[in-house]
């Protein structure tokens, strides 16, 4: 191929690539251990990413006061219309001046008694209808405050980008050059292949999980 540099038989190869860095076996045919420890190294690291517990900590709390605020209007509008109701019940307006011993005859006092005990039973039970409602709503409320939640990825070209983790040991900064990046070749659906770059080559195993933190 055009470009590229084939070493003689027996040379040295400079682009020579690496055993598996979990169980050494060559590297054709690929073994599967990198591509599992790097997705376990990576769901270690985003639970030690505290910016995702903000984030979902900011998302319940929003969502359950949203989830309040629309069963408490709920709740106020059903009650609005059982009060409604009881208000046009002859006597009721003595019946609640007189606290639940008003001056009237027993049988009307028993008939607004029986109509104020149904209305509270069914009011009880809007309420849970209400509340049940406003909680089934959860999943497409914390869709919403999740979807105003703003990350930004910051271009290759910042410093920090550039310059890599410091914990590999690297001599610095390097020369800012347009770095061909891998974002056009990268197929995220099939990681294995794009593991065989020997400067981006997974860490060996460390402990349980094959990882742990330095």
């Amino acid at each position: 191929m055009a470009g590229i540099m084939i070493p003689p038989p027996g040379m040295l190869s400079p682009t020579i690539d690496a055993n598996c860095a979990i169980c050494n076996a060559p590297p054709i045919p690929e073994c599967p251990h990198e591509v599992e420890s790097l997705a376990l190294a990576l769901d270690q690291a985003v639970t030690r990413w505290t910016r995702l517990a903000e984030i979902r900590q900011w998302a319940v709390d929003n969502a359950k006061n949203c989830v309040i605020r629309t069963f408490n209007q709920r709740r106020e509008a059903r009650y609005a219309k059982v009060l409604a109701f009881l208000e046009t019940l002859p006597c009721y307006g003595i019946y609640v001046r007189y606290a639940g011993h008003p001056p009237i005859t027993p049988q009307l006092l028993g008939e607004i008694q029986y109509h104020i005990r149904n209305a509270n039973e069914a009011f009880k039970a809007g309420v849970n209808e209400d509340w049940r409602r406003s909680c089934m709503e959860y999943p497409g409320i914390l869709d919403h405050f999740l979807g105003l939640v703003e990350v930004r990825f910051p271009v290759l070209e910042e410093v920090a980008v550039v310059a890599g983790y410091p914990g590999l040991g690297g001599a610095g900064v390097p020369e800012q050059k347009r770095v061909k990046t891998r974002r056009d070749s990268v197929n995220t659906g099939d990681l294995r292949k794009e593991r065989r770059r020997s400067r981006g080559r997974t860490p060996p195993a460390g402990g349980e999980g094959h990882y742990r933190r330095g």
